[in-house]
């Protein structure tokens, strides 16, 4: 026997299955990811279409209505007496013109809350209120505060700007773009119906520091990031304290022990027909003189000169001294 006849033969076996074609080697792939895509990106395409018919639609419609109807003016003065009995007294105010009215006069129970519109401009279909679609809307170009220009933040929800100095707390940090609705927008229902005001006061708000002189650009600098933000959050110039009106209110359901004050802004938005009959009562420039003989600075609100007296729950200062009398303080029940 040869060499050659004496060595095993090798055994290679072949299997039945046959190898799989990797994904990346069918040339069908990129076709068909190109079909894909085009078909999603056409997708997109029909969805903004409607979209925006839709936003035209509701323009159009925006843009009748106001058309139909008549635009609010502004209401300089009203009326002194009920445009019904010609008599004074606690009137109600109209918000598209100048008539006044009892609450029996106008057929109404208790103070509405809110705006309020007489029957004449009911009929007459004057509106007041603007298309939340309307994306006519353009922002205040002065500060609602101390209407001044530059440097303002505009609310999302409504046409009022501010300075970030002239927020009461005022901003440290600027608002993202289109993220910012103002304090009025942002003010929350205080849950609770006002009943009346038993007296206003000031309050003297600060402003911050002006802007520093290393937080300026130099002359012929480009501002920088830190440096723009300061013009912002800061004042150019040294403001003077303002003075903004806080008002003590008496809640409907409520003892007098819960009286509180309650900003200027919250009765406002809230209670704006309670807040003009206030200043039919009341002098709007000048706070009224406090009951507890004391000597009070009206336009700071301090007090000086008021002998202390043996009062542990500060009754006359928190209470007494704003027309609340003692006899309301008491509790006319006692439960076991």
């Amino acid at each position: 026997m040869s060499e050659e006849e004496s060595q095993e033969a090798i055994r290679i076996r072949v299997s039945n299955r046959k190898r799989k074609r990797r994904v990346d080697d069918n040339p069908d792939n990129d076709a068909e990811f190109n079909r894909l895509l085009k078909q999603h990106e056409k997708t997109i395409d029909e969805a903004e279409k409607i979209k925006e018919e839709r936003k035209a639609t509701r323009k159009t419609i925006a843009e009748a209505k106001k058309a139909k109807k008549h635009r609010r003016e502004a209401v300089v003065e009203h009326a002194d007496t009920c445009d019904i009995c010609n008599s004074d007294g606690e009137l109600i105010l109209c918000e598209t013109c100048p008539r006044a009215f009892h609450l029996g006069c106008a057929e109404l129970i208790e103070l509405p809350e809110g705006e309020w519109f007489c029957a004449t401009c009911e009929e007459e279909g004057k509106d007041v209120h603007e298309d939340p679609d309307d994306s006519d809307k353009k922002n205040n170009v002065t500060c609602t505060i101390c209407k001044e220009g530059k440097n303002l933040l505009n609310c999302e929800s409504c046409v009022n700007s501010y300075h970030a100095y002239c927020l009461n707390p005022p901003l440290k940090e600027i608002p993202a773009e289109g993220e910012w609705n103002c304090p009025k927008c942002l003010l929350p229902d205080p849950g609770k119906k006002a009943e009346k005001i038993l007296s206003w006061r000031y309050l003297e708000i600060k402003y911050p520091d002006p802007i520093a002189k290393d937080e300026k650009p130099k002359d012929s600098e480009e501002a920088t990031e830190e440096q723009q933000d300061a013009q912002i959050l800061k004042p150019s110039k040294k403001m003077p304290p303002r003075r903004e009106k806080e008002f003590f209110i008496k809640w409907n359901g409520m003892s007098y022990w819960h009286c509180t004050w309650v900003s200027e802004l919250m009765m406002d938005k809230y209670f704006p027909q309670l807040l003009r009959m206030c200043w039919k009562k009341f002098d709007p420039d000048i706070p009224p003189e406090v009951d507890d003989g004391s000597n009070e600075d009206v336009q700071k609100g301090e007090t000086e000169g008021k002998e202390k007296e043996d009062d542990p729950h500060n009754l006359e200062e928190n209470f007494y001294r704003y027309g609340i009398k003692p006899e309301w303080m008491q509790d006319n029940m006692i439960i076991w």
